[in-house]
């Protein structure tokens, strides 16, 4: 079975999203997120104990904890959607992706490889794509809606499934 479609930045972001909420990494921005809430409230502490001046009271907290803390979650964001492939790069554009008994066939204008299928460590299905890991946050993508039908994409999702389990 022969699939050919076109990879977008959307479907990069689609896969960065499911990977953000169901691997680790979701875990490594709730330590990260963690360890600077600690961190604000020792220096408010700090504050408090140390510096005659200050008045701690709730306001002044929570609108501190919004002028601090908000920027910080939106330069994260930032930096992890600076992480979308180039358009004309390697990951994003036309691909050509075959079945066969050794693994996933993949050919781009700037490649052709052959996972095998050991190398595929997960297979995951949500209302829009197919996810195929190879790695905790590494995989390749594939959107559903390049199937002509349900039945089309049942079919290949089984083929999948089958070839992984037998690997």
């Amino acid at each position: 079975m022969e699939l050919k479609y076109e990879l977008t930045n959307k479907d990069f972001t689609a896969f960065y999203k499911y990977c953000s909420k169901y691997t680790r990494l979701k875990d490594q921005f709730n330590k990260r997120f963690i360890l600077f809430f600690f961190l604000y409230i020792l220096a408010v502490l700090f504050a408090a104990i140390f510096i005659e001046d200050v008045d701690i009271n709730l306001p002044s907290l929570i609108l501190t904890f919004f002028i601090v803390v908000i920027p910080i979650i939106g330069i994260m964001y930032l930096y992890s959607t600076s992480l979308a492939p180039t358009p004309k790069g390697w990951m994003l554009g036309m691909q050509t992706m075959s079945i066969t008994d050794i693994g996933l066939q993949i050919e781009s204008d700037l490649y052709k490889i052959t996972v095998q299928w050991k190398a595929i460590k997960d297979i995951i299905q949500t209302p829009a794509y197919i996810f195929l890991f190879v790695d905790t946050i590494a995989g390749y993508i594939i959107p559903k809606h390049i199937f002509t039908n349900t039945e089309e994409m049942n079919t290949f999702f089984e083929k999948l499934i089958q070839y992984k389990k037998s690997a």
